[in-house]
């Protein structure tokens, strides 16, 4: 069990790995910390597994590691899990991703069920993290899901009851505003589906890079281009600008 002091000024995390492989964390509870695990760069196959997280600002952060596990845990008034490149000049990015059957039933103000950028917005990972098949709190919507995600993340399915019996379909990355919708776009690998979340009311021009393959599905939402568009100076009036060449 770890719980930080009432007064936790000085306790800022309750889980750090330094340098090693196959470590696990199992059935503990974390509670009260700034950050309830760090594991730092140059690591490889961390796993944490049926933990109760609770109230912490900053979710279980992995830095440019290699094999990582996040199934069974509970998060109740706290951030879930932050994927980030290492500090080095060639911004190592975390591997081989599973972040599933996890219980993520309410997060902080400004918080996060999965995170895949550091705080500069840089990924941490090539391409979309895959966050199916996990709980996203009581009666949770694409759009409610959408407003729990930072960075490139995929979801398939979710589950729309606590004991994760019943799922739902997304089928994409799921994106809620026209910021989340140009990054998306921009990081998108071969074959993505990006999917829209609720209607986007001030949309701005986006240029499409050469040699992307990927689907927009926007659900049945509005798009609504209010400019500025994309195009070539004086002439940016396209909702989409699709470059060849």
């Amino acid at each position: 069990v770890f719980t930080a002091p009432e007064d936790n000024s000085d306790t800022t995390i309750a889980v750090t790995t330094g340098y090693g492989s196959n470590i696990t964390v199992d059935n503990c509870q974390i509670s009260g910390y700034t950050i309830s695990a760090y594991n730092n760069p140059g690591q490889s196959d961390i796993s944490f597994t049926n933990n109760e997280i609770s109230d912490c600002t900053s979710g279980i952060a992995f830095v440019g590691i290699d094999g990582i596990t996040v199934t069974g845990n509970t998060f109740t008034n706290a951030s879930g899990v932050r994927i980030e490149p290492s500090w080095d000049t060639g911004a190592t990015k975390c591997e081989n991703v599973t972040i599933s059957q996890n219980s993520f039933n309410s997060i902080p103000e400004d918080g996060y069920a999965v995170r895949a950028v550091n705080s500069s917005g840089v990924p941490g990972y090539d391409g979309a993290v895959d966050a199916s098949n996990n709980y996203f709190g009581e009666n949770a919507t694409p759009e409610t899901i959408a407003a729990m995600l930072k960075g490139n993340v995929k979801i398939d399915t979710y589950y729309t009851d606590a004991g994760m019996t019943t799922t739902e379909n997304i089928g994409g990355t799921l994106v809620a505003t026209a910021d989340q919708l140009k990054n998306a776009i921009a990081n998108a690998k071969d074959r993505d589906t990006i999917v829209l979340a609720n209607d986007i009311p001030d949309a701005k021009g986006i240029s499409v890079p050469s040699g992307k393959n990927f689907t927009i599905d926007f659900a049945g939402h509005t798009y609504t281009l209010t400019g500025p568009g994309a195009g070539s100076s004086g002439t940016e009036t396209n909702g989409f600008q699709f470059l060849t060449g």
